[in-house]
């Protein structure tokens, strides 16, 4: 109970404050910035994963394309004598490029199953476990491709001398180019370029979120390099850059790792350069467009321009069936001002602070949070009275339990909370109605709201101390009815001590009959304080005495 009412304190307080923020920042813009904060922390997760992902994919890629332009470069230096052969090395490299698609296809299904054990298990090496055996191609179908190459090639001269100088090479090399082909075309050229769109769409997002955001704070920017790395090609083949040839009867796997990674190295120093991304594919969120800028990007042209040559022009859903995109119309059209650098620093202050709460209390639960903060403040000032008041009578049970020694029983534990709730929200209307006036003027100055502190007093109180509430309610309808009566006035037990004499009941027992505490009842024996008109008649019920005889007006 005093847990619920501190959260409706500080709720109302919460309400009280973007009242202030209000026109510029209205309870449904809050939800909406809460909810982009929200997404820029689950997309930033996201970025990290599919960064990931796409490290992975660009490894293996860059793997095989090494892997695949040294043993095709070894196979085609043949023909690279000089400058007139360079068509013959073109071709070379065109009919490899297409091995085995065009010739061989029924060793597709061996190949990609053992291509498939590689990339799916990355960690056979911390397992020791064996490395897959790479399907290799029968002596007929070596032999039937060796006849299409020779008549793709088409040219006797070098059927003949430079034959014997790669027929070892093409025998060896020719089942792992044709494993490489298939690997890089069918498997890991797609996964690389679905693991780059999903990450250059999840950074455009991101970025378009920081853009949003800016309205209040800061945010960084991520950057989407990385996501356009070059993926190694194969070499036009010189005098130059010939690869060595090794020895015939070798085998063909010899130091093949070291040149592969020597041309990836070599490739990536002379383009070091990164193509960042043009185009900027933001996932559908709706979104406020008026005040979608902050004053450094309003202020910082330059730097605004930077970034968004950087992330693309279409940040923004893009315009349908004629809808209105400029932000000056769209901010008047909001009942805003189109001058985007009138925000100060107070102000986005203030937006930070309540986003922060707004996700603090978005703990206890969101859409009971958001129904709370859209209902109007009486609403929110009704429940902290009602809870206020039964917290005031658990209080009164629970004082009374401990300075008596004795464990109340069921009927106290039920009748005085519902008391208490009746009883303040009694007092609660006779406020309203204009008999005290409740408002936080040092914090809500010109704000009819009422202070969530006074509220919960008032009701605590009305819950304490409900026999008085209920004489202020009977006092109050009585000057409305006409004039209060004299017999609801407090008066002096002037007769109570000897009636009690006379019943043999002592104060302690007229204390639990009335069920107040003792030192109450003793005061009033003593005439040291008043009798309430609601104690008068009770106390004349038990005693059977008539009121007369017990209490006067006159004062001792």
């Amino acid at each position: 109970m005093v847990l619920i009412v501190a959260v409706l304190i500080a709720l109302m307080q919460f309400q009280g404050r973007l009242v202030l923020a209000q026109p510029n920042l209205t309870a449904g813009r809050l939800i909406y910035f809460v909810g982009l904060e929200d997404a820029i922390t689950a997309s930033n997760q996201k970025i990290e994963a599919k960064g990931k992902e796409l490290s992975k994919a660009t490894l293996l890629l860059s793997k095989n394309q090494a892997e695949l332009l040294f043993r095709m470069n070894r196979l085609c230096r043949t023909f690279s004598g000089d400058g007139s052969s360079q068509a013959l090395v073109e071709k070379c490299q065109a009919f490899l490029s297409r091995v085995p698609f065009d010739f061989m296809p029924e060793q597709y299904d061996s190949m990609q199953k053992a291509f498939d054990l590689v990339v799916d298990t990355p960690e056979r090496e911390e397992n020791h476990e064996a490395a897959p055996v790479i399907p290799r191609l029968d002596k007929d179908a070596l032999q039937k491709i060796s006849d299409q190459f020779t008549k793709y090639m088409g040219d006797p001269e070098a059927q003949g001398q430079k034959f014997s100088e790669y027929e070892f090479l093409y025998s060896n090399d020719l089942s792992l180019i044709a494993y490489l082909n298939q690997a890089s075309a069918l498997t890991l050229k797609p996964r690389y370029v679905l693991a780059r769109a999903a990450y250059i769409e999840e950074c455009n997002y991101r970025s378009w979120i920081s853009q949003q955001i800016r309205t209040y704070r800061d945010v960084d920017d991520i950057g989407c390099e990385g996501a356009e790395q070059k993926i190694p090609s194969i070499e036009v083949l010189t005098a130059a850059n010939k690869p060595p040839l090794p020895a015939p009867g070798g085998d063909s796997k010899v130091a093949s790792l070291d040149h592969a990674v020597g041309a990836l190295s070599a490739e990536k120093a002379e383009d070091p350069q990164i193509v960042q991304p043009r185009t900027t594919t933001a996932q559908p969120l709706e979104a406020y467009t008026a005040g979608s800028k902050s004053d450094k990007a309003a202020s910082d042209k330059p730097a605004a321009e930077q970034q968004s040559q950087a992330v693309g022009e279409a940040t923004t859903p893009s315009p349908k069936d004629g809808a209105i995109t400029n932000p000056d119309l769209i901010a008047v059209a909001l009942g805003q001002s189109s001058n985007r650098t009138a925000s100060t620093f107070a102000e986005q202050q203030k937006y930070f602070e309540l986003v922060s709460s707004y996700r603090f209390y978005n703990i206890i639960s969101r859409k009971l949070l958001e129904s709370l903060i859209m209902s109007p403040s009486e609403f929110i000032a009704l429940l902290i009275v009602c809870f206020a008041g039964m917290l005031g009578s658990f209080l009164k049970i629970v004082f009374e339990a401990h300075t008596s020694n004795r464990d109340p029983d069921f009927r106290d534990l039920i009748v005085p909370p519902i008391l208490g709730l009746i009883c303040s929200l009694v007092l609660y209307i006779l406020l309203r109605a204009g008999f005290i006036a409740v408002t936080d003027h040092a914090e809500q100055t010109g704000s009819a709201n009422l202070s969530p502190f006074v509220i919960a007093f008032v009701s605590l109180t009305a819950g304490l101390l409900s026999n008085r509430a209920v004489a202020v309610l009977e006092r109050s309808s009585s000057t409305l009815l006409g004039g209060a009566d004299t017999e609801d006035k407090s008066r002096w037990a002037v007769g109570l001590r000897q009636a009690l004499n006379e019943n043999q009941m002592t104060v302690e027992q007229l204390a639990t009959r009335l069920r107040l505490l003792t030192k109450s009842v003793s005061d009033w024996v003593d005439e040291i304080e008043p009798v309430p008109s609601v104690n008068q008649r009770e106390i004349s019920l038990i005693l059977n005495i008539p009121a007369r005889a017990l209490f006067t007006d006159l004062n001792p």
